[in-house]
């Protein structure tokens, strides 16, 4: 882990570096997180690391329980229900989306693509995750149901592990940026049942190589 720097909270200097090594892999779901050991690795008082898990939980990228905090981890079952859920939150949303989104959320959304593309070809993992999630959130956030968007949030924050160990596959991201592409086509052509059919072969798509990194792991 690299040095901190003065010019940023501790406790955000030490979260963004722990959720880093999370999604790179480093932490494994399961893996338990020993707060003696991070203070001693970022030489910084247990406040500020408490602070920083405090936050990774509310990203539910970890659990809590008796024995302390841990990477979070969900079995095959609950992510075919969460992928089950995401459906049909995304489904209904896109149709909200395509009347509601302005022209340039639309140019933004374009923009993140452009980036995600340049990130893949830099091989770099976790800019390229970073850039896919913001795409969708632009979609999200241009829904005007407010109780959707929140448990649409709740779903993908649970999906988050699964998604950055999926784009390390082979080929999995040019399949990513090619289904966003679609998505996108349909939502500037503010064509409703093309967005709907776009949205649902993605996530299908996403649940199939989901599936892959569990069938993995096991």
């Amino acid at each position: 882990m690299r040095a901190l720097m003065q010019s940023l909270p501790l406790y955000k200097q030490v979260y963004e570096e722990i959720k880093t090594s999370i999604l790179r892999g480093e932490f494994k779901p399961g893996d338990k997180i020993s707060v003696n050991k991070l203070a001693e690795e970022f030489q910084i008082s247990r406040t500020p690391l408490r602070e920083a898990l405090r936050q990774l939980q509310k990203e539910q990228l970890l659990e809590q329980d008796q024995s302390g905090s841990k990477i979070a981890q969900i079995s095959e079952k609950d992510f075919n229900e969460l992928c089950t859920c995401r459906l049909v939150l995304e489904k209904e949303l896109i149709k909200d989306v395509i009347s509601n989104i302005k022209e340039e959320n639309i140019t933004e959304a374009e923009k993140l693509i452009e980036m995600a593309e340049l990130s893949l070809k830099k091989e770099d993992q976790i800019e390229f995750l970073e850039y896919n999630s913001n795409f969708h959130e632009i979609l999200i956030d241009a829904c005007t149901n407010e109780r959707l968007k929140d448990l649409l949030n709740q779903v993908r924050a649970k999906l988050l592990l699964y998604r950055a160990n999926v784009i390390q596959r082979a080929g999995e991201g040019t399949e990513i940026l090619a289904e966003h592409h679609a998505i996108l086509k349909a939502v500037k052509e503010r064509h409703t049942e093309n967005a709907v059919k776009t949205i649902e072969s993605h996530l299908t798509n996403d649940q199939i190589r989901g599936k892959k990194v569990l069938e993995d792991k096991n």
